[in-house]
Order: structure tokens, then sequence, then C-alpha cells
């Protein structure tokens, strides 16, 4: 992203650096230890995000609050020392082990949450009705402004699949079909044995699945969507399993799920990407004709129990 300064952008900038100066200041932030507790600030914020969503790991928390790898690792060291968080298991694959608030760390929790309510309490307390009604009306406006620009459309990052993740595929394809379409257990098979071959597969690095989730703060949500492509003879790759779910639908998603494993299949310089799809879809099949894709080959077909039109389109590289 590229950012324009102009004198009103310099301006700005030195108001709202002002105003985060006093805030930290009036809610003293500066202080080693927070109000009504022995833990700091980021070490609390990670105990919150835990009893928030438990089973994040340290990885999920790092990204999603922002904090640099070594910090997060200290963090959580210091809070299973303590006694205030606890690993569940053991780590799977390249995740790491769930976390867990105990009983002790709730309540040290409960404490640091009940001065700091007393805190804002205080802070609000001089107001009257109406210029506490104001301040919430600016600060819910300056909550929106400063997250995506303003805008509510949802932000979702799509990332190479984890442990875990294909099993996801095969059981969101099931029901999602099963429930749009009513496909029977014949379909999520085809899916469960093409993901096999997938997983079996010995050249690994020319294929690829990627899941989408939102981008939100707190610990990694469930996927809702995902796409492959496939490595397959004659220098071509086949794109699979494009799925987005309901909820996730009107963003933009299944594009930029799409352009995800065709830049894939670019990078790995493959000649022409193919898929198969079923005429009755008809927002895939306007996602595929966006990207390129040109119908080559239709015929009859059965999916998950019911009689389908298969459809062959190619995309050349």
């Amino acid at each position: 992203m590229v950012i324009h300064v102009n004198s009103d952008m310099v301006r700005d900038a030195a108001k709202l650096r002002r105003f985060t100066r006093f805030y930290t200041k009036a809610l003293g932030l500066f202080s080693r230890r927070l109000p009504g507790g022995s833990l700091t600030l980021a070490q609390a914020r990670v105990l919150y995000e835990l009893r928030r969503v438990p089973g994040c790991t340290a990885a999920d928390l790092q990204r999603d609050l922002a904090m640099d790898r070594g910090q997060m690792s200290r963090i959580v060291a210091r809070l299973v020392e303590v006694g205030f968080v606890a690993r569940q298991g053991e780590a799977s694959g390249r995740r790491g082990a769930p976390l867990v608030v105990t009983g002790m760390g709730g309540l040290a929790l409960d404490t640091m949450e009940k001065a700091a309510n007393e805190q804002a309490e205080a802070l609000l307390f001089p107001l009257d009705t109406d210029k506490r009604a104001r301040l919430m009306a600016a600060l819910a406006e300056t909550e929106t402004l400063l997250t995506r620009g303003g805008t509510t459309q949802a932000e979702y990052i799509v990332a190479e699949a984890e442990s875990g993740d294909m099993g996801w595929v095969i059981q969101a394809h099931a029901r999602e079909y099963g429930r749009e379409y009513g496909y029977d257990q014949e379909f999520e098979r085809y899916v469960l044995l093409g993901m096999a071959a997938f997983a079996g597969a010995e050249d690994k690095e020319r294929s690829g699945l990627w899941l989408a989730r939102r981008h939100e703060q707190g610990c990694r949500p469930d996927p809702e969507g995902s796409v492959a492509m496939v490595a397959q003879p004659g220098n071509t790759a086949q794109l699979r399993w494009l799925l987005v779910l309901e909820q996730a639908r009107g963003h933009g998603l299944g594009r930029s799920l799409v352009t995800k494993a065709v830049e894939f299949a670019r990078d790995k310089s493959y000649s022409s990407v193919f898929l198969w799809t079923l005429a009755h879809l008809g927002a895939a099949r306007r996602l595929y004709e966006q990207a390129g894709f040109v119908l080559v080959e239709t015929r009859p077909g059965s999916m998950g129990g019911r009689p389908v039109e298969e459809e062959k389109w190619v995309l050349g590289l």
C-alpha cells in the first residue's frame, strides 16, 4: 500500500499521536503492572484472549496480536510458570500445543478486569448522560474508521493448509453440497478419495492447498473457504475443491481463492490449468470465466447420487 502524505495528513497524524499520549497516560499504561494484578499489559491481553477463545496456540496469538515471536514465547512461558495458563496435550505438526486459562488465571483476570472497570468508571463519572453518549458515539466511530478504513467488508487471509485442514475440506464439502444440492455420502467419498490421493502424492512441491479464514483479533477462526492446485501429467495442473461457505459469500473470497491457485500454477511454470465443474454451479462458472478459463468439454454424469452435466474448463498459462 502506498500512502501519499500532504500537509493535512502530517497535521492530523500529530493530533492522533497527541490523543494517544493523553489516553495512555489517563489509563496508567506506563505502569509496570496493571491495576489489580501483577501482570503487564501484554501478559494480561494474552490471558484475556485465551479465556475469550480457549485452545489458541502461541502462534495464533502471536499472529493475531501482531507481537514478536520471541516476546510471545516469553509471555506464554511466564503465564505457564505462574500457573495462570496450562498447555493441553502435545503439539500437532507445525502447530504448538493448545493453551487454556487455569482456575488461578481466571481469578487473576477477574481481579484485573474489576480494577480496570473501576478505573474506566472513574474517568466517566464527571460526565453527564449527554456527554457520555457523545463520547460513546465518538469511540464507536473511531473504531469503525480505524478498522479497514471504515469499511464493513470482511477481510480474509488465504494461507497454506495446516494439520487438520484436509479433514475440514472433506467435511465442509459434504455438508455444504448436501445442504444446498441434496448430495449423498457418495459425494463425500468422492472428495475423501481425491484428498487421500493428494495427501499421498510424491511431488508435493508442485501442488498446494489453501484455506481462507476471517482476519480477526483473537485466536485462529474456523476456515470459510478452500481451493487446491493439484499436479497432473503433461505439465498441467487441476484446480480442485473450490468452496466458499454461505456466510462468507459476497466479499470476493471466491475470486481471491481462484487467483491464489492460478498464481501458484504460474509460479510452478505449468503450461495450463484445467478444472471440472457442474453446469448448475452458476456462481463458480462465472468465477472461472472471469479468470480466463474456457469451456472445452461437457458430458453427462452422476454426482452425489444425482444426474449432473459435467464441464471441463481450461486456462492456458
